[in-house]
């Protein structure tokens, strides 16, 4: 048994696996490198962030949810989103913030 499997590291993967299509998609997923969220403009944000989740193949409802609650900025706290759904977390994250913060 190699180190890294010892430390709960995946093992590598080989050509084979490559070749063959064996792989997950999600195995090579980049992360995007989103800015922090502010409270100016809300639906351009979002818009922004978005595209930076199309080129980052980031495509499920969770990561793109964590993505945002990750950057939002200390401002955004003054208007705390409502606790997490159990679906469409990121869609009704996005409602609830551009709807709020344009009544500002």
């Amino acid at each position: 048994m190699s180190e890294d499997q010892r430390q709960g590291d995946p093992a590598p993967i080989t050509a084979k696996e490559l070749s063959s299509g064996a792989v997950p998609q999600e195995t090579f997923r980049v992360g995007a490198r989103i800015p922090p969220f502010h409270d100016e403009k809300p639906a351009l944000r979002f818009s922004q962030m978005e595209a930076r989740f199309a080129l980052a193949n980031i495509k499920t409802d969770e990561t793109k949810f964590y993505y945002v609650t990750g950057n939002l900025e200390d401002i955004i706290t003054n208007h705390p989103p409502p606790p997490a759904p159990a679906s469409d977390k990121y869609v009704k994250l996005k409602t609830e913030l551009i709807q709020t913060l344009n009544e500002k």
